[in-house]
């Protein structure tokens, strides 16, 4: 009671899916309390970014969507809430740096939310459309397969483990080539004031740079 007075109900619910695999226990921390609600936050904030004129969101965003969408079809069938919220971190994150979105993108992004946080899902739809529940008559986003199919890949980035930004890739570049393009990005290169103890690097999902 004393958390959700506090942080709200969906932070709560959000964090117990989120923090560990959904069959196992672990001790409660109230520093990753905070930061899934600052994530809920920047969903609430993403609706300032809505342009109503826009049919889709840039390319990136597209990929990322449908990604997502597929990434979190099979995880919530599978019980792996864990997975599929990280995932949906790595899209807000990447729409959160996006000067505009569609609203076809938002829209899809509160459906996918919803499962997790469902009160900050239900307010949001009743502020953009004022129309029925999501959870009555709207029906899960699917993906396009054409999305799925692509010469680049959106890779996240980390600096200590903590999640900075999004850049599009081509899917067979290596690790060099991937740490070039984020030095050549002048939204990332401020991190590489200090010369990096260690790289590592998932292809086509993470590059995390230990300082």
């Amino acid at each position: 009671d004393e958390i959700i007075n506090e942080f709200w109900a969906d932070t709560l619910r959000t964090y117990e899916m989120f923090m560990w695999p959904f069959d196992q226990a672990i001790a409660r921390s109230t520093n990753g309390i905070k930061w899934v609600k600052k994530f809920l936050d920047k969903i609430v904030n993403l609706k300032n970014k809505i342009y109503d004129n826009l049919t889709s969101s840039d390319k990136s965003s597209e990929i990322l969507l449908h990604q997502t969408i597929k990434k979190l079809t099979e995880d919530i069938d599978g019980f792996r809430f864990n997975t599929a919220v990280s995932q949906l971190m790595i899209l807000v994150n990447h729409l959160t740096e996006q000067e505009k979105i569609s609203k076809d993108t938002f829209e899809k992004l509160v459906i996918l939310v919803s499962p997790f946080a469902p009160h900050t899902a239900e307010e949001l739809r009743e502020q953009l459309w004022n129309e029925f529940s999501i959870f009555t008559k709207a029906k899960r986003p699917t993906y396009d397969e054409k999305y799925l199919v692509s010469d680049e890949v959106t890779l996240a980035i980390q600096v200590n483990w903590k999640m900075r930004w999004t850049i599009l890739i081509n899917k067979d570049s290596d690790q060099n080539q991937a740490f070039e393009l984020i030095k050549s990005d002048p939204k990332l290169s401020w991190y590489l004031t200090w010369d990096p103890k260690k790289i590592i690097y998932v292809q086509w999902k993470i590059l995390n740079i230990i300082l």
